[in-house]
């Protein structure tokens, strides 16, 4: 029961607040009433309008992080974003994933696996993660990158899949 409160307390605020434009305090104030969502929450958190995210009781947020306009998050198998992260607009993280049964992807078990993105890294606009994925500290994942695999300290990925860049 407590999960399902959490879900619809997120899905009300994000609804009601829509209307307010995407300014620092607008997205403070967002972050500060759905904070009690999430399995753990820092202080700081700025959300943008129109995003969604399945199973906020499974995410563990850090200090100052901030997720952008449009960003789905699925955190059914876990999603941790340590300090200082920043998810630019359209980011989608799944820590799900669909498997094939008897010839079919509809009823196959779910594969799930924790994502973790780490101290002061950030995703540009329209990066996807894929379940299982670490992305180390201070990274940055290129504008429409698909992060296949795990991201190492002081990287810079993009592509599709994504690759080391720097």
């Amino acid at each position: 029961m407590d999960r399902i409160f959490r879900y619809l307390w997120f899905v009300v605020v994000m609804k009601i607040t829509w209307v307010l434009p995407d300014s620092r305090p607008v997205m403070w104030f967002r972050g500060l009433l759905v904070k009690l969502c999430f399995k753990k929450c820092g202080h700081n958190f700025q959300i943008s309008s129109d995003v969604k995210i399945n199973f906020p009781n499974k995410m563990t947020l850090g200090n100052n992080v901030y997720i952008a306009h449009g960003s789905w998050l699925n955190a059914q198998g876990e999603i941790e974003l340590e300090d200082e992260v920043m998810l630019g607009p359209y980011t989608v993280i799944s820590s799900g994933n669909h498997t094939l049964e008897n010839g079919s992807y509809r009823y196959g078990k779910p594969h799930r696996a924790p994502v973790k993105i780490g101290y002061g890294s950030w995703t540009g606009a329209g990066v996807t993660l894929l379940p299982g994925v670490v992305v180390g500290k201070s990274c940055c994942c290129a504008a429409g990158s698909v992060v296949t695999k795990d991201v190492p300290d002081m990287s810079v990925v993009g592509g599709v899949p994504a690759k080391i860049l720097q």
